[in-house]
């Protein structure tokens, strides 16, 4: 789940048709993605951090967590 992706996206100023031009999808996804009724894929994860200018281990803990 994108949990911090509506806060990152807030910080940057940003709705989330905004973000979907950005990323060139549909913003349902940025909708489904937020909600945690779909899953972002290792590629998006990546586009949407360089988009909102942060570290994607930053954003997605979780996907990006490495052992220690």
């Amino acid at each position: 789940m994108a949990a911090g992706l509506k806060y990152f996206r807030q910080q940057a100023g940003l709705t989330q048709l905004e973000l979907s031009r950005m990323l060139r999808i549909k913003e349902r996804k940025i909708c489904l993605w937020e909600t945690g009724r779909a899953e972002v894929s290792v590629d998006e994860a990546v586009d949407i951090a360089r988009v909102l200018n942060v570290l994607p281990e930053e954003m997605f803990p979780e996907m990006f967590n490495t052992i220690k």
